[in-house]
């Protein structure tokens, strides 16, 4: 009993727990049957109960399995994952250090990076290869520094985006 529970917990889809359903009501069904609690009935009506319990049980489980398949062809081919329109993500190659990933992303809005105070080797840090994303670029550039590889760089910086001038400005301390 306990190895249903087990399954039951790792149920992730809706389908798989109908599945799952199914075949718990299957198992209560064949113990309710062996408990021979309908003595009244003759051999070929309960005969017709069962038949029809294990029918329905079967249209059910077909029904779940052409659904099943039919939501993972369509997850898989036909959708395709979609941001919301206002989400920007970017893919950082291998080796691209903090002033080259700023100057970057401040490029996709047409802007240029300044940098204030910042020390070389945080400027010459190197970030984590990979796509992130964020609504805004302004967020982008504010998490580059959670994606430092070095943690002793000293990655504190306030961000100042100046959309008249086209200039996001980084300020280190």
């Amino acid at each position: 009993m306990n190895s249903i529970f087990e399954i039951a917990s790792k149920v992730s889809t809706p389908l798989a727990l109908a599945g799952v359903v199914v075949a718990v009501l299957f198992l209560i069904f064949r113990q309710i049957i062996k408990k021979n609690i309908f003595p009244k009935l003759t051999v070929a009506l309960a005969g017709t109960i069962i038949q029809s319990i294990i029918n329905k049980m079967f249209i059910l489980a077909l029904v779940a399995i052409v659904l099943g398949f039919a939501g993972y062809v369509v997850a898989t081919f036909a959708l395709e994952p979609k941001l919301p329109p206002d989400s920007i993500t970017i893919s950082l190659p291998s080796g691209m250090s903090f002033q080259e990933a700023v100057k970057m992303i401040a490029a996709t809005d047409s802007h240029t990076a300044v940098f204030s105070k910042c020390t070389k080797a945080l400027l010459n840090a190197k970030l984590e290869p990979g796509e992130f994303g964020g609504k805004t670029s302004k967020e982008l550039i504010e998490a580059l520094q959670y994606r430092l590889i070095n943690s002793g760089t000293a990655g504190k910086y306030r961000l100042e985006h100046f959309k008249d001038r086209g200039i996001y400005e980084i300020r280190c301390d």
